[in-house]
């Protein structure tokens, strides 16, 4: 079981995914617990869906480049992040929102 971050297609199904294994994961809550009022902590639990709405879309991105810019030093860790950030970006060209969907 995984964890995917979404784009869904006009038929309701993943048109484009981003994998997020449980210790990356793990290691990526890690570092949103320390922000407060962050909405990238809708993801802390591994085992539930989330979205993330067209309009929130940018402040997900410069949060996830506030966690980018403290250079992770796990290079799954940044490797995701920087994955996500581009997702979020894929995203905002489509005017669609991000699930995030406990696989």
């Amino acid at each position: 079981m995984s964890l995917e971050i979404t784009i869904l297609g006009a038929d309701g199904s993943p048109e484009h995914v981003l994998p997020v294994g449980v210790n990356t994961h793990h290691q990526f809550v890690e570092c949103v617990r320390g922000k407060p009022n962050s909405m990238l902590a809708r993801m802390e639990d591994y085992y539930g869906d989330a979205q993330f709405n067209v309009e929130e879309l940018s402040t997900v991105k410069a949060e996830i480049d506030t966690l980018l810019d403290e250079r992770p030093s796990d290079e799954k860790l940044l490797t995701f992040l920087t994955a996500f950030k581009e997702i979020v970006d894929l995203a905002r060209s489509l005017n669609q929102p991000i699930e995030v969907l406990a696989d």
